[in-house]
């Protein structure tokens, strides 16, 4: 579900992003480290308009204490910005919940 969610926000409603991410969140965009809350929507707003469409996905987790889980989310599929043409991608995302 948060996949399906966060996918949905970054094509429809980008400041709902900002509850998605702390000040010590890092996202590296291909091959660039992004830091923070601010910085991190700042460029998802950069971008065009986008649509994934999301062709696998594997989830596992790595660490739980019982109160929080720390889980690996691994997807690819395909995604077009604007009116491109769809290139596949593949995302990896570490979610603390």
């Amino acid at each position: 579900r948060f996949l399906s969610d966060y996918h949905t926000s970054v094509q429809t409603n980008r400041e709902r992003l900002l509850d998605v991410f702390r000040d010590t969140s890092v996202m590296l965009w291909n091959g660039t480290k992004i830091t923070g809350v601010a910085a991190i929507v700042a460029l998802i707003n950069s971008l065009p308009v986008c649509t994934t469409r999301t062709a696998s996905v594997d989830v596992q987790v790595l660490r739980s204490d019982g109160t929080t889980e720390t889980i690996a989310i691994t997807n690819s599929g395909s995604i077009s910005f604007g009116e491109s043409n769809p290139r596949c991608y593949t995302e990896s995302l570490v979610v603390e919940r």
